[in-house]
């Protein structure tokens, strides 16, 4: 046999004995987010996760849990959605963006968040959570059986409040209000059986859970600012190929950045549907003594949280500085 063929054929060999170079493994992050199955959001959330999938060649697959914690053990989720008392529990001055009568705008609230979200993404850095976007979820209000035009009338109303919430249990009897902890699938029927006899929603989500249909007043001023932080473990990120690391940043951070822009855009839209289906507006405040009243109140929940530890002062003078700077500046207040 030919000197090269006999050495074509060794080589030949040689390769075929030679172990092969195994795939790129595959990297699975469990995402937990508060959107249900087949809405909107999932569904669009669900195609950008396909569209990272193809960007990394497969080597990171998104799967999204529909749950409202991170969780530990079997139920552990890499990141996800982080709002209220959950958010707290990283990082418990973020309970500072839930005061009551904060914020009048969407603009108000950012100029805030400008000085504050760095000293909260601080402490989510030191649980070992990396922040990917904060995002603005549009406001909550006053959704009722009968009309919450003063804060005597507030504080007479018996006030859902989620079950595995305790901090929101506090946060509600701080406004002086009857709290009345529910699963969110037991408030409809809660409503219609005089059980409960206000929400605080936003419109959007009264619509989506039917709520709507229960109650006969919104209040013409909102109560609380509503806001989510998209999060993501470290450890999670530091098992990604290096490469991949920024795609999975900027991707899960622009898809959570327009769900809620598609939120947020949708608020006038619902308050329309609620005032079609004979919601009725009425004034958080009907004269300016009744609107200094509010606000007198919202100072006092405030200081009331400050004391029962909830909140630090520190951070509830930081916001109370920011907010009178801008309002000397002409900012807008409602």
């Amino acid at each position: 046999m030919h000197v090269s063929l006999r050495l074509a054929l060794v080589l030949v060999a040689l390769l075929a004995a030679a172990p092969r170079a195994s795939a790129a493994p595959t990297n699975t992050l469990r995402i937990a987010v508060l959107w249900p199955k087949g809405s909107k959001w999932m569904n669009d959330a669900q195609a950008g996760a396909r569209e990272l999938g193809r960007k990394t060649g497969g080597r990171v697959q998104v799967r999204f849990v529909e749950q409202p914690r991170l969780g530990e053990g079997a139920e552990a989720c890499d990141g996800g959605m982080l709002a209220g008392p959950e958010l707290a529990h990283y990082a418990p001055d973020s309970l500072v963006y839930m005061l009551p009568l904060l914020f009048g705008t969407l603009e108000e609230a950012a100029a805030v968040r400008a000085a504050v979200d760095p000293q909260l993404a601080e402490s989510l850095r030191g649980r070992g959570l990396v922040v990917l976007g904060v995002e603005d979820a549009g406001f909550g209000y006053v959704l009722s059986r009968t009309p919450v035009d003063t804060v005597n009338q507030f504080k007479q109303t018996r006030l859902w409040m989620p079950a595995t919430e305790p901090e929101m249990v506090r946060m509600a009897r701080a406004y002086g209000a009857s709290p009345v902890p529910l699963e969110a699938g037991q408030v409809r029927s809660a409503l219609a059986s005089n059980t409960v006899d206000a929400v605080i929603n936003s419109p959007v989500g009264a619509i989506l859970l039917q709520w709507h249909t229960q109650v006969s007043y919104v209040a013409d001023r909102p109560l609380l600012y509503l806001f989510v932080v998209t999060v993501l473990r470290q450890e999670a990120l530091d098992r990604l190929a290096p490469g991949d690391r920024d795609l999975v940043r900027e991707a899960l951070g622009r898809l959570f950045a327009d769900a809620f822009r598609q939120t947020r855009q949708k608020e006038a839209e619902a308050l329309d549907v609620l005032a079609r289906n004979g919601v009725e507006r009425r004034p958080l405040g009907a004269d300016d003594a009744a609107r200094r009243e509010w606000d007198a109140w919202a100072a006092s929940v405030a200081d009331r949280l400050v004391a029962d530890g909830l909140l630090s002062s520190g951070i509830v003078a930081t916001v109370r500085a920011k907010l009178s700077e801008l309002r000397a500046a002409g900012a807008p207040h409602p």
